[in-house]
C-alpha cells in the first residue's frame, strides 16, 4: 500500500497515535524514536520550533524531539511499517 507522507503525518497528529520512526540525524547516524504528536504536558512556553520541522514527544528519551521530514527513513504505526521514498510511504511486508 502506498500513502502520501503528509497524509500519514496528519493522521498521526490528529489521532495522537504512538508511532515508531527511523531517523537520520545531522551527523549521519540513524536512530529510532518511539513518539507521538500532541503531547503538551511538558511545554514551557519558551518558543515555537520551526514550521519546517515536526515536533514529537519521544517516549524513550522523555523529551521533545524535532524531526526534519526529509530525514525520516521509515514510520511504523498500527502494525504496519512504511518506508519513505520522496513524498510517499510504501508499506513493507
Amino acid at each position: 500500500m502506498i500513502k502520501y507522507f503528509n497524509e500519514v503525518v496528519a493522521e498521526l497528529q490528529s489521532k495522537g497515535t504512538i508511532f515508531g520512526a527511523e531517523y537520520r540525524k545531522k551527523n549521519g547516524e540513524v536512530t529510532k524514536i518511539n513518539g507521538r504528536f500532541g503531547v503538551a504536558k511538558f511545554v514551557k512556553g519558551t518558543g515555537q520550533s520551526s514550521p519546517s520541522v515536526l515536533t514529537v514527544w519521544d517516549n524513550n528519551r522523555k523529551r521533545y524531539t524535532a524531526l526534519i521530514p526529509d530525514n525520516i527513513l521509515s514510520v511504523t504505526t498500527s502494525g504496519s511499517k512504511y518506508v519513505k521514498t520522496d513524498e510517499f510511504l510504501i508499506e513493507q511486508i
